[in-house]
């Protein structure tokens, strides 16, 4: 089970290795569940999915979301990809009824429409990322750099409830394993968003 850009970190799996995890898969049969949820949202240059490169014999399982890729908050609507004909037919005997919403559906179709989205935002999120990582380097924060539309930062003990209590919410990531008190996961957002954010992140060092 894999997630190719990584949550938290943000971090793409090069597409050699995932290549080599795929051949190693396909030697011994091995089932390879990949989450590819913020693909859509890569910077293009990290942007590296397997769907065109499967056979049709290949055990493997793709999830992707529109969620995810058309900032569809709160609406759970995705989708998994797989050329194995079995496990998809097993999946469609076993899934839920009305495993989709009406209003699912009439956003996923309305997304289908917005053809320039996708590129729009990877545009506003490599301009805003650049801004970020900057004013988060030059307050002495530590940014892990990442491929998708969100950071993960570390060394501010008590990062989330101080943000929280000036408005900010972020993701508190020290319930992931490996982190710790301070690890938070922050979203690539509008300019005027993050530069609140930067405001925020300032008087909570200064404090």
């Amino acid at each position: 089970m894999l997630c190719s850009p990584n949550n938290p970190t943000g971090k793409s799996i090069e597409p050699a290795l995932l290549l080599s995890i795929l051949d190693r898969c396909r030697e011994t049969g091995t089932w390879l569940f990949l989450d590819e949820c913020f693909q859509d949202l890569c910077d293009e240059e990290k942007a590296f999915s397997l769907i065109d490169r499967l056979e049709a014999s290949d055990r493997v399982l793709i999830l992707r979301a529109f969620t995810k890729t058309y900032g569809m908050a709160g609406v759970r609507l995705g989708y998994a990809v797989s050329k194995h004909s079995g496990l998809l037919s097993e999946m469609s005997e076993t899934v839920q009824p009305w495993n989709v919403s009406t209003v699912a559906q009439r956003a996923g179709l309305a997304a289908l429409d917005c053809h320039a989205w996708a590129k729009e935002a990877r545009d506003l999120f490599r301009t805003e990322k650049a801004y970020l990582y900057g004013a988060l380097d030059a307050l002495g924060v530590n940014v892990y750099p990442g491929d998708a539309n969100y950071l993960l930062l570390s060394g501010v003990p008590d990062l989330y409830e101080k943000l929280l209590l000036r408005g900010i919410l972020v993701r508190d990531c020290q319930n992931y394993r490996g982190l710790i008190n301070g690890d938070v996961r922050i979203a690539v957002r509008t300019h005027e968003e993050n530069a609140a954010l930067i405001a925020a992140m300032r008087e909570v060092l200064h404090a």
